[in-house]
């Protein structure tokens, strides 16, 4: 399993990846399991600005360049190959977080998803900022970014895949087995969400029947394949933090 962190007497101090250096003691957990080949399933839930979906792209994007996988040693001057060569994919349950839905949205498959995954491009525009490179760039010119609506899961095999799902706590169950379902073993999925029901926008499921809660107590417990994070600060500032009492 890959450390991110560097012993120093009693304590484990954060190590800087790509930029971002993990803020506490549960997203250096997160991060470990996120870098972890062998871990297959990560689940992180927690509010709004606690850097779930950061992590999951800092990690992703260490992994898809063909980082070592392992910070307890030197990197060696030639790179293993990539994992997951199929490269990332990228999905969100397409419900709006105001009563007032946008319509249609012009353009063909991946402007209309567009939208919905801004969260993802602007994480991923953020580590290219911090690294001088244009992550963005590289994975679109290799073919490795395919953005997926959650409409159309059903009948694929989603295989060699790294897969990052946010938001997680806007679909039903019916999308919990539908997503769930399509993972071969070579893939690794990372889910993501907030249970506020303030942050529950989708009007048929609450706390308990959305697709994230379905997911965390089916897969609780079921092995050393699976990890789930619970985190619980909020880091963008007393602004967003005082929005948590609304």
């Amino acid at each position: 399993m890959p450390s991110t962190g560097i012993p120093a007497g009693n304590e484990l101090v954060p190590r800087t990846i790509l930029g971002f250096t993990p803020a506490d003691p549960r997203q250096l957990l997160a991060l470990e399991f996120l870098l972890d080949p062998e871990v297959q399933l990560v689940v992180l839930d927690g509010p709004a600005g606690s850097g779930k979906t950061r992590l999951m792209v800092v990690a992703a994007l260490y992994l898809l360049f063909g980082q070592p996988t392992s910070f307890r040693v030197k990197s060696p001057g030639v790179l293993p190959p990539p994992l997951y060569p199929n490269g990332l994919i990228l999905l969100r349950p397409e419900h709006s977080a105001s009563q007032f839905e946008m319509g249609y949205l012009p353009g063909d498959h991946d402007a209309k998803l567009s939208p919905w995954l801004e969260p993802f491009f602007q994480a991923i525009r953020s580590v290219s900022l911090a690294n001088g490179r244009d992550f963005l760039q590289d994975l679109e010119a290799s073919g490795r970014l395919t953005l997926l609506s959650t409409s159309l899961l059903r009948g694929l095999d989603i295989e060699d895949s790294l897969v990052l799902v946010d938001e997680l706590q806007n679909g039903d169950r019916h999308l919990a087995k539908t997503l769930m379902s399509r993972f071969c073993a070579s893939s690794k999925v990372a889910l993501a969400g907030c249970l506020d029901p303030v942050q529950i926008d989708n009007p048929y499921v609450d706390w308990r029947s959305n697709a994230l809660t379905r997911i965390k107590e089916t897969y609780k417990g079921f092995g050393p394949y699976v990890a789930q994070v619970r985190l619980s600060r909020n880091y963008r500032g007393p602004i967003s933090t005082r929005a948590d009492a609304l």
